[in-house]
């Protein structure tokens, strides 16, 4: 028996960037898909970045290096099957290094959804981290094989929400387990046995987010004798429901030519968690990764590298050229009025200095699930969410007192409306200070702090300043 396959990945109608990625070992049939999180370059990072470590974990680990990082096999579990967990071990820690080494990529975090068929025993064998799925289609009965990691699925298992409710909540894209967003990570596996012409989907959810498990179903089964067609339609279909998210999905059949009978048991796989690693396996994961980052190709976002405006050559010779100029300037005019030298300097450039604060507070609905959950993972993802889409999910805060202050005074004192506040200042350090009766600020790393330190840098537009104020229980 041998798989065949198929995968895309689309950015959808409304997302900018596609913050999917999926990876395919084709020689040891290992089929796997990433959703990031994040926003922006953060989310798009996070999930590239797994698949490539991943990818090169697969090529280059032996097997003393997977013992180091899965100890406690004990002789359970196959090598291709430890080679699957430390892999993604490896991806998850590779992100939570990162994470620290960069401040702006704090909270990124990818799904990861993977599967490895192995043929001697006609197995597929699936893993599990966030709410990407595997769905199954056998003798015309379409079957969920993954438990999405999410707080909705939570809610409908404890009955507190019903499944219809699930598509117009408004804590959808909330998952309570991800790659990256921890230092460690629990990796669920479940083992099925393989039949002729059996079909399986991998998907993000953009596909199970905007059309529901019978289009699905007849998707695949009108389309079995090609797979390329059937991965396409399935996109077009989530696009036309809105495709308001990116989506990939990598389409698996099993095939025999010879129409061979091969054993298989009918019965569900046993879902089996790998619980968190041991302090031991974390410090064996650094150590592997450093032979990993070696040969991978890891392009940090360069939004996230931190680059002072200062170090850039160009930009110190221009403004050396321009200091040279303006001192022959004043020397030959005599002028007694003060002026800002760095002032001018910007003026000169055509640039100016200046910040545009914004802020705003989560809907009730949202404050309400917040205050609810006891999961601190689920609510740093929450409140994320808020940093990451504040259109959607927050609306403007009125009336707040905002006061800017530098080394030396304050800059700037006033109140907020509807609209964001446009400040000029000029370039430098500064702290902004909020306060509101009855509200609290929080950070995304869900810091109650009553301020945020901001560096303003000379630029031909405001520099963004968003803060979440959450009203006191």
């Amino acid at each position: 028996m041998r798989i065949v396959f198929s995968a895309k990945t689309d950015t959808g109608r409304v997302r900018k960037e596609n913050q999917d990625s999926y990876g395919i070992s084709e020689g040891k049939n290992i089929y796997f898909l990433c959703d990031g999180m994040g926003g922006g370059a953060a989310g798009d990072f996070a999930s590239r970045c797994a698949v490539e470590v991943m990818l090169k974990a697969f090529e280059i680990l032996n097997r003393d290096d997977i013992d180091r990082v899965v100890e406690f096999s004990g002789g359970k579990f196959s090598y291709e099957l430890l080679l699957m967990v430390a892999a993604i071990r490896l991806a998850n820690r590779a992100l939570s290094n990162l994470a620290g080494e960069y401040p702006k990529l704090y909270g990124m975090g990818t799904t990861l959804t993977s599967v490895y068929f192995e043929p001697v025993r006609n197995i597929l064998h699936i893993f599990h981290v966030g709410d990407s799925r595997v769905y199954r289609l056998r003798s015309g009965v379409l079957e969920l094989l993954t438990k999405d990691h999410s707080k909705v699925n939570e809610l409908v298992e404890q009955g507190k929400m019903k499944e219809e409710e699930v598509k117009t909540a408004e804590i959808q894209s909330m998952i309570t387990r991800a790659l990256g967003t921890a230092q460690k990570v629990k990796v669920d596996y479940r083992p099925e046995y393989v039949k002729d012409e059996d079909y399986f989907l991998l998907c993000t959810d953009g596909l199970n987010g905007e059309i529901d498990d019978s289009e699905i179903k007849s998707i695949i089964s009108a389309n079995r004798a090609d797979l390329d067609v059937m991965t396409s339609k399935l996109i077009g279909a989530a696009n036309r429901a809105g495709g308001r998210d990116n989506t990939t999905v990598i389409a698996l059949k099993a095939h025999d030519e010879k129409g061979e009978m091969y054993p298989y048991d009918s019965r569900p796989g046993k879902v089996i968690t790998f619980e968190e690693e041991t302090p031991e396996e974390t410090k064996n994961e650094d150590r592997t990764l450093k032979k990993i980052f070696s040969s991978a190709r890891i392009d940090i976002p360069k939004s996230a590298q931190k680059r002072s405006f200062m170090e850039n050559p160009l930009v110190l010779g221009m403004l050396l050229a321009m200091l040279v100029a303006l001192l022959g300037f004043y020397t030959t005019k005599c002028s007694t009025e003060r002026v800002s030298t760095n002032t001018q300097l910007i003026t000169l450039a055509g640039k100016f200095s200046g910040l545009k604060v914004e802020i705003r507070e989560p809907t009730p609905e949202l404050c309400q699930i917040f205050r609810k959950s006891d999961d601190t993972v689920a609510k740093l993802q929450l409140i994320q969410d808020w940093y990451n889409d504040s259109e959607h999910d927050t609306v403007p805060l009125r009336d707040v007192e905002v006061s800017i202050f530098d080394a030396k005074k304050e800059q700037f004192r006033g109140s907020t409306t509807d609209f964001p506040l446009e400040i000029k200042l000029g370039s430098g350090a500064f702290v902004v200070k909020v306060r509101k009766a009855g509200y609290k600020l929080i950070t995304d790393k869900m810091e109650v702090r009553d301020g945020v330190d901001v560096t303003v840098e000379p630029s031909s537009r405001y520099t963004p300043v968003l803060l979440i104020m959450m009203p006191l229980q």
